[in-house]
């Protein structure tokens, strides 16, 4: 419609406004663009001259910001190129474990990366995944999280490597990951950012200028990021690269850690109230966890009914006979003939463990173990010795097969230079000369200290230490661990104000706020479903299955056609990750749905499994905390003393053997952890590092989560009309007994008073 001269004015003075605004924010941008390449500047000039020395098994700490670089040097003397030469197949592997941040590890041997030099290895390079991608197979688990472990296994072909550290940026390249951006600063109070990120997202496109304003952006908020790094040389022919860390490359070792126990808060009665209880599988166990039923009885061939047995043996028996239990394990392996024994001081078994012990009559004989030795136990360590003479026999053998083909070899060396005798002149002369170089360069490299490369026939490793310890990496060779020389500190962190910012919060009944719960769909039905604005009552799966499911609705009709779900899960995606639970396909969640050729919001949220990955990667995020790492723990983490109390002051906490932690027939640790609050719904996680004294390794098992929910008051569901009869007829006949009573008490006092005789002394 036609405006008036007013009108006119007032429009043309609101878009001059918006304007002005769009212009300043322009300016503003560039003014941040501006600033942000004077600082890569000034960081380039730096790392121009940043060159740090790293020898090789002498580890570094270090500490970069995001826009800092650090240029490492390897270098090989002459002594060392002349050793590595008589090696078949050289190596040079690099270690970076971060304690901070996201440090990242790449590598050339024409000079620095920062100052231009081609990158020749890079961990998790763009380019590497796509690569992997485009030819349909998964990405390496060990590449999936930034802020990991990073190795470089680098051939030695050259005598100097530059190998550089610098602060990953995560790229962002959804709306999500530039949405969260913008919450972190609002959540930090930076409101001008935090609008500047809904600026572009408004946008709806992000271009090289947007981009670089982003990361910049980012960068505000990237933590410091500090490091251990450390170099070996080695030859992979004789000492293999798992070799260097054999505790953390261990075949078939579980290492998660395992909820047993989360006991509900009640008054009295249960003396494990308010308790969690984590269990978690010793190294010296590898491949336990696959067949944790698994025994060296010759019974091994048992029924899958004796194996579920035999774990609740010691459940019925346990509580009773726990010191004796505990005292025959460590007298050695508890037989069935011992199990005989606690069943006649305690006969009264139930009559299905009674039928299953008497099944196990007919299978086992009266030696067969049951139960395995306490690893703490003498027979264990007597098992112990015998593998680790067992290994010492096999090295020695190993280093015999060496010694001879040395011998061989120099046998043909001395003859072919024997037919050289008296042919070349001067040979004689040459070789007394070559003779005495050779007994010098043996003099000096006997008084050199340990840290000096030696040419070592037995593993070819110049190490002395790792940023774990300070034993001697070389002796890890062909090393039996035992359980004599493991120990083990488990740590634990609060993390319920992070979740609650980056989740929010919910209410209950009076109104009181929570940290919204992990999973927590009301009992009143789905009330997280889209159609409903109000999300207070949801949990965090339920939010991310609803938040999922109106992304890839595209069209918004409520309904996951098969064309919207392949563009969010193509084929080669589904290959590894197809969203939903085990045994359930597209199809098989869409024939739910007879009415509709899709997936509507009912059946989504019961299938759909891609919660998990979202809220991991919330919560193990390089840019909040490091937790995943043995450096990162000691940062990060608060050590449990041996009590398992989290109230009690961390610095009593102490290394613990295995005897140090109760155990579980399977010969699972377990930790029982008390006084975790629950008054916020509080989220921790906790973790576990288990070293060994003997090598100096040390290693984190996988970080656990959980949640203890605030003892909140629910209201009983409704009961059906037999529970509605029930408590009816048990009310009538409550009021019936009372009735009943006070009028006997109303009788009673009513009632005319009998007369007595009073009988007085005279």
């Amino acid at each position: 419609p036609p405006h008036g001269p007013g009108q006119a004015s007032l429009i043309a003075t609101s878009r001059l406004a918006r304007t002005s605004v769009r212009h300043a924010r322009m300016r503003g941008a560039c003014a941040w663009l501006a600033l942000a390449a004077l600082a890569v500047g000034l960081g380039r000039a730096a790392a121009l001259v940043q060159q740090v020395p790293l020898e090789a098994d002498v580890p570094v700490k270090g500490s970069i910001w995001a826009n800092e670089t650090v240029c490492y040097v390897v270098s090989l003397d002459s002594n060392t190129t002349r050793d590595i030469v008589y090696w078949s197949q050289a190596k040079l592997f690099v270690h970076l474990q971060p304690c901070t941040g996201t440090p990242h590890l790449r590598a050339s041997v024409h000079g620095c990366p920062s100052d231009g030099a081609t990158v020749n290895w890079e961990y998790q390079s763009a380019q590497a995944r796509t690569d992997l991608l485009a030819k349909g197979e998964r990405v390496t688990p060990e590449w999936e999280w930034i802020g990991d472990i990073e190795t470089l296994s680098i051939d030695l072909t050259h005598r100097k490597f530059y190998v550089e550290v610098s602060a990953y940026q995560p790229p962002m390249r959804t709306n999500e990951s530039i949405g969260e951006l913008g919450r972190r600063f609002r959540y930090l109070g930076y409101d001008n950012e935090a609008d500047r990120i809904e600026d572009i997202l408004f946008m709806g496109r992000v271009e090289a200028a947007e981009v670089a304003e982003l990361r910049i952006l980012q960068r505000i908020l990237m933590p410091e990021s500090s490091y251990t790094l450390s170099a070996f040389l080695h030859d992979e022919a004789t000492f293999p690269q798992a070799q260097i860390f054999p505790m953390a490359n261990t075949i078939d070792w579980d290492r998660e850690v395992e909820h047993e126990k989360d006991a509900t808060i009640v008054i009295g009665g249960d003396p494990l109230a308010g308790h969690y209880i984590i269990s978690f599988w010793p190294p010296t166990l590898a491949g336990a966890s696959a067949n944790a039923t698994s025994s060296s009885s010759s019974a091994a061939a048992e029924s899958d009914g004796l194996a579920a047995a035999r774990r609740r043996w010691l459940d019925e028996l346990a509580p009773v006979h726990s010191r004796r239990v505990l005292e025959m394990r460590h007298d050695g392996p508890v037989t069935l003939e011992h199990l005989e024994q606690l069943v006649a001081e305690h006969p009264n078994l139930s009559e299905e463990l009674a039928a299953e012990l008497e099944h196990a009559r007919t299978v086992f004989s009266a030696g067969d173990v049951i139960f395995d030795a306490h690893p703490g136990s003498p027979h264990a360590q007597a098992a112990g010795v015998r593998r680790q003479m067992k290994a010492d026999d096999k090295k020695e053998k190993l280093a015999k097969v060496v010694e001879e083909k040395r011998s061989t070899a120099l046998d043909k060396t001395n003859a072919a230079l024997e037919k050289l005798r008296g042919v070349v002149p001067g040979f004689d002369a040459a070789a007394a000369r070559g003779k005495a170089r050779h007994e010098e360069y043996v003099r000096e490299r006997d008084t050199l200290p340990d840290y000096v490369l030696r040419r070592s026939s037995e593993t070819h490793l110049r190490v002395v230490s790792n940023e774990t310890g300070s034993a001697s990496v070389g002796g890890r060779s062909q090393h039996v661990i035992t359980d004599e020389e493991l120990e083990y500190m488990v740590y634990w962190v609060d993390i319920t104000k992070d979740v609650r910012a980056r989740w929010g919060v919910t209410t209950n009944s009076m109104l009181y706020e929570f940290t919204r719960l992990l999973d927590g769909e009301p009992r009143q039905g789905p009330l997280c479903s889209p159609s409903n604005p109000d999300t207070t009552k949801c949990g965090i799966k339920q939010l991310i299955s609803r938040s999922e499911f109106t992304r890839i609705d595209k069209d918004d009709n409520g309904i996951i056609s098969l064309s919207e779900y392949e563009a969010e899960y193509p084929p080669e995606r589904q290959a590894y990750d197809d969203g939903f639970t085990s045994n359930y396909t597209f199809s098989k969640a869409a024939a739910n749905n007879s009415a509709t050729e899709g997936i509507e919001y009912g059946t989504w949220r019961n299938v759909y499994d891609g919660h998990r990955a979202i809220f991991d990667a919330s919560v193990k995020d390089p840019l909040v905390r490091s937790y995943w790492t043995v450096c990162g723990l000691n940062v990060t983490g608060i050590p449990m003393v041996a009590s398992g109390n989290v109230t009690k002051d961390p610095t009593r906490a102490e290394w613990l053997s295995s005897t140090g932690f109760e155990q579980l027939s399977s010969g699972k640790l377990v930790r029982t952890i008390k006084g975790l609050d629950d008054a916020d719904n509080n989220v921790y996680i906790l973790n576990v590092i288990v070293r060994n004294k003997v090598t100096g390794e040390q290693f984190a098992y996988k970080p656990h989560v959980l949640q203890r929910k605030f003892p909140d008051y629910e209201a009983p569901e409704a009961m059906d009309a037999t529970g509605t009869s029930i408590v009816i007829g048990v009310g009538v006949a409550a009021g019936v007994i009372i009735g009943v009573f006070i009028g006997l008490l109303i009788f009673s006092k009513n009632k005319a008073p009998r007369p007595t005789i009073k009988v007085v002394a005279t």
